[in-house]
């Protein structure tokens, strides 16, 4: 059939049937976003993505290793930027989660990895 897209109909189906939406679900034609502010979001969220998890670790571990020398190894630089990845990550899912509706994200995300996981 020409243009189905089976990934995109469970979570059609599942916007129709969340309470608190309309009665045609979802949002109507004159409330969907531009397409400029699909793209804008689309490079905003990228470029901080590069600049959040690639050049901050970089940095902060590049003055690290000024103070403490044992950095200038390979393993040890890499293993300090991950470190700091890792606590970057944890450190913005964390506050974001105590959200009521994303914890309710997390939870069918993780139901979700459990059942592809049993196939």
């Amino acid at each position: 059939m020409a243009g189905h897209d089976p990934g995109a109909q469970g979570p059609r189906f599942s916007t129709r049937g969340a309470p608190g939406t309309p009665a045609g679900g979802g949002q109507s034609a004159t409330k969907r976003n531009p397409a400029w502010a699909i793209a804008a979001n689309l490079i905003f969220t990228f470029g901080m993505f590069i600049f959040m998890y690639k050049f901050v670790p970089l940095l902060l571990v590049t003055k690290l290793q000024k103070l403490y020398p044992a950095l200038a190894g390979r393993v040890a630089f890499n293993v300090a930027d991950g470190v700091i990845r890792m606590a970057i990550f944890l450190g913005s899912c964390s506050p974001v989660s105590l959200l009521k509706d994303i914890r309710r994200v997390f939870e069918y995300h993780g139901a979700e990895h459990k059942v592809v996981f049993k196939f």
